[in-house]
Formats: C-alpha cells, structure tokens, sequence
C-alpha cells in the first residue's frame, strides 16, 4: 500500500509499515503480525518500534483502507481546529449508527414479511385442504 514515501508493506507473515528506503527488509516502525489479506480487516494489535530494540504494542491503532479522495479528505480534517474535528465526528458516528439502524429496520421488515407470506401460505394449504373434502 502506497502512500509516496511510506509503505505498508506484506512479507508473507506480518505487515509492516516502513519508509520506501527499507522495502525489501526487516526495517520499519510499525509491525502488524497477522497473515490477513490486507492489514485494514485484522483484529491484531500493531506494534512500534521503541529504538531500543522494543516492540511494545499500540492498543487502538488501526489500519484503514480508503480512496485517494478519502485520503485527502481526512488530511484536510486533520488539519481543522480540534472543535471541528470533533464536530465532524459525531456527525460521522451519528450518520454511522442511523445507517446501522435503517439496516437493522431493513432486516426487521424482511423478516415480518417473511413471517406473513409463510402465515397466508399456511391459510391457503388449509383453505385448499379443507375445499377438497
């Protein structure tokens, strides 16, 4: 995974995020030991390199995955006040659990609708049984 000068890059093993310079080598400043298909799905914990030899883990750092566009996007939110940043943020988780409740709702309906049509088939199959008598 590019990003001009840093990497993230895959050894068969683990992931490591590390300067252009030290691609090819076990070189770097963060350490993901986890063979997953991209660093952005794993539920491991990164590591950091501590300079003294150290690789103390990093609890909560993630890797995500994201367009150029969304890239440059949270680069200039970055670069915000912190008051916006954190307004920015309750908007996003805000928009975020509201989709997660019409997806729920979503699956609600379904699952009624599911539940009448077997319900009138049900009527129809007794309703055809009993007409044959």
């Amino acid at each position: 995974i590019e990003s001009g000068v840093r990497w993230i890059a895959f050894d068969g093993y683990s992931w490591m995020a590390q300067k252009e310079s030290s691609l090819g080598e076990e070189r770097g400043v963060l350490q993901l030991d986890d063979g997953c298909a991209s660093p952005d799905v794993s539920d491991v914990t990164w590591k950091q390199r501590d300079g003294n030899g150290g690789w103390p883990v990093v609890p909560g750092l993630r890797c995500t995955a994201m367009t150029e566009a969304e890239a440059v996007l949270q680069r200039r939110i970055a670069k915000l006040p912190a008051w916006a940043r954190e307004h920015i943020n309750t908007l996003s988780s805000n928009a975020a659990a509201a989709e997660r409740e019409r997806q729920r709702a979503r699956q609600e309906t379904r699952r009624a609708t599911e539940a009448v049509e077997a319900a009138v088939a049900d009527k129809v199959a007794v309703a055809a049984a009993v007409a044959a008598k």
